[in-house]
């Protein structure tokens, strides 16, 4: 038995393993958002068109076109002098709140995320594709 633990440490240490405790969470602190105010909200349809191939009992194929559609938001946010401009498919968000155009909206930043907090409380999170300086947006 002593030999199997010897065994398993020295393989650890040569790969870097540790079989120390798992780490305590760390106190979360929630999120920090600053007012934003929403700009504008637009949706955006994508087509695309996949082709199946399939082989017939003599020998033809087959080729069947398959259409779906998708759609894509594009929110803008003004935060401070700049605009930002957030993409997002409603896949896994769903659709975008209640928000009324002009209300202000509570908005926050990770890397290259915007994440605005739903009326319902919830975060929406959205890719930033676009920054402009608000003096420049028409």
């Amino acid at each position: 038995m002593r030999r199997i633990t010897t065994s398993l440490l020295i393989f650890a240490a040569l790969f870097g393993l540790s079989f120390s405790r798992p780490a305590v969470a760390k106190d979360k602190t929630p999120p920090t958002y600053q007012q934003g105010k929403l700009l504008d909200i637009q949706e955006k349809k994508d087509k695309t068109t996949s082709y199946t191939t399939t082989k017939q009992k003599d020998g033809t194929t087959v080729t069947t076109p398959t259409t779906s559609e998708e759609k894509h938001y594009f929110i803008s946010v003004q935060a401070g002098d700049l605009v930002y401009v957030g993409e997002y498919t409603p896949m896994f968000y769903g659709k975008p709140g209640d928000w009324i155009i002009g209300d202000p909206i509570d908005v926050r930043f990770d890397g290259g995320k915007m994440i605005l907090r739903k009326p319902n409380g919830k975060e929406l999170k959205t890719k930033v594709v676009k920054r402009i300086r608000a003096g420049e947006v028409q």
